[in-house]
């Protein structure tokens, strides 16, 4: 009984021990995240590069992607990492993506192993082979933009942890904000144009 007394408090350390270890890595990974998301001399391009670095450096995997998507396609508007698909400006049908299934739930869409889970036959997996993936739906203004992932071409031996999902998740958050707040700085812009013309316009008429 003492044995396996010993072993149950070695194992209970042990976990304490990672817990401890990812929750110092999360918090390093938060202060990066900070540090680049609230740095004012970077454009959006740039940040996200930059934030991709950060999330495959986080995860451990080689790839990293926002796409747009729409009705027929997806669109890689960044990507890091050399998957020959998955580079900036690579479209692919939305029927042969991982992100179609990404869309259609609130929560990231994780994959371990991919032929472990039944991915074997998909499309997707034929043409992307990726043994493991980690996705987020991107909304703008509440409608869909696209979806942000992490990939890799070997399956993982572990689950994605709550903190590796929480990470993909603030991910997520920050380019849907971005995102919008570009989408609506470019309506102001029109809308500021359009009034100007019609000035011009009226003033012309005068005289």
């Amino acid at each position: 009984g003492t044995i396996t007394g010993a072993l149950g408090i070695f194992q209970n350390i042990t976990e304490q021990k990672q817990l401890e270890t990812s929750l110092r890595e999360s918090e390093q990974s938060l202060r990066e995240l900070t540090s680049i998301a609230s740095d004012t001399d970077r454009g959006f391009e740039d940040k996200l590069r930059a934030l991709l670095e950060l999330g495959t450096e986080r995860l451990g995997l080689p790839y990293g992607f926002l796409n747009r998507i729409d009705n027929e396609a997806q669109n890689v508007v960044q990507a890091v990492g050399d998957h020959p698909e998955l580079q900036t400006g690579a479209s692919a049908p939305k029927s042969q993506s991982y992100c179609r299934k990404t869309i259609e739930q609130s929560t990231p869409l994780s994959v371990q192993n991919a032929v472990a889970e039944g991915w074997k036959g998909d499309p997707a997996y034929e043409r992307f082979d990726l043994g493991c993936y980690i996705g987020g739906r991107v909304t703008v203004d509440d409608s869909l933009y696209g979806s942000l992932c992490f990939a890799g071409q070997q399956g993982r031996d572990h689950e994605f942890t709550d903190t590796e999902r929480t990470f993909v998740e603030l991910l997520v958050q920050w380019i849907s904000h971005e995102l919008s707040t570009a989408a609506f700085e470019t309506k102001l812009h029109e809308i500021n144009e359009t009034a100007q013309q019609l000035m011009a316009a009226e003033s012309n008429t005068q005289i």
